[in-house]
């Protein structure tokens, strides 16, 4: 190896050294903006749970209805903004239905509200299996909104959703996966779980760059809505639901250099 070769690998490790402190930096402070939206996201989702509890109450759902909530993982987000993605989805909420009736209801309920600014549409995906009502909830002070995605969909759709991960590769190379492609990419996701770079670098409060907050919400037997945070395991195993978790995790030095793959 030559000495211009060395002072080239030299640069190139400096580079990517700081490259990933600015990363860093960038998902510690996406971390401090959400915390000082996250009251917003809070009454949206109090909002939502009460609606409930009234509709049930009323009989127009069932105890089968749940609230799945999210916050959008920094890594995925620093990922959108440099694609020059819309970022009116860090804040994410899912009411899942057992009956397309279930779901009618709440989305009339919905509509007729006026204590948010409130946008709806209905979308559907063929290819990726995908269908589902969309209400953008516009939330706080007029020049500083907060904007909540929510969608209702039944707990058959949910459950045939085509996998994230395989959309966003396809979407990324323009055509659709063999079986063969989407086997690889279970393996790889497998892999990085595995070896511990899936959940991507540890932040401040115990967060992690790949790993969204997640929250499940459902009724307790006096119909009220209880929430729980879900933990990693689980927020994972709903991201990837092929993942088999019980394959564990090897234990890796925090110095390992995980660079952000975009999965």
């Amino acid at each position: 190896m030559t000495e211009g070769s060395d002072v080239n690998q030299l640069k190139k490790l400096h580079q990517e050294k700081v490259d990933q402190e600015r990363l860093l930096v960038a998902y510690e402070k996406y971390n401090n903006l959400v915390q000082g939206k996250v009251e917003d996201f809070k009454t949206v989702k109090s909002y939502l749970s009460e609606t409930l509890e009234i509709l049930l109450q009323q009989g127009k759902i069932g105890q089968g209805v749940i609230l799945l909530s999210r916050i959008k993982s920094p890594a995925s987000v620093v990922q959108n903004w440099k694609l020059g993605k819309k970022l009116d989805d860090i804040f994410g909420i899912t009411l899942v239905t057992t009956t397309q009736k279930e779901m009618d209801e709440i989305r009339g309920t919905l509509r007729k509200a006026k204590k948010f600014d409130i946008s709806s549409k209905k979308e559907k995906n063929e290819k990726r299996g995908y269908e589902a009502i969309h209400f953008l909830f516009h939330v706080g002070e007029q020049k500083d909104k907060t904007m909540v995605e929510c969608h209702l969909q039944t707990h058959e759709a949910y459950k045939n959703v085509y996998p994230h991960i395989f959309y966003k590769v396809r979407r990324k190379l323009r055509r659709d996966l063999s079986k063969e492609e989407e086997t690889q990419i279970e393996e790889k996701i497998q892999a990085m779980y595995e070896n511990g770079e899936l959940s991507g670098h540890q932040l401040s409060e115990g967060k992690k760059s790949r790993v969204p907050q997640m929250w499940l919400a459902s009724f307790n037997p006096v119909g009220k809505m209880v929430e729980q945070e879900l933990d990693e395991s689980m927020i994972l195993k709903i991201m990837y639901p092929f993942l088999d978790i019980s394959r564990g995790k090897s234990e890796t030095s925090e110095d390992l250099n995980q660079g952000e793959i975009e999965i």
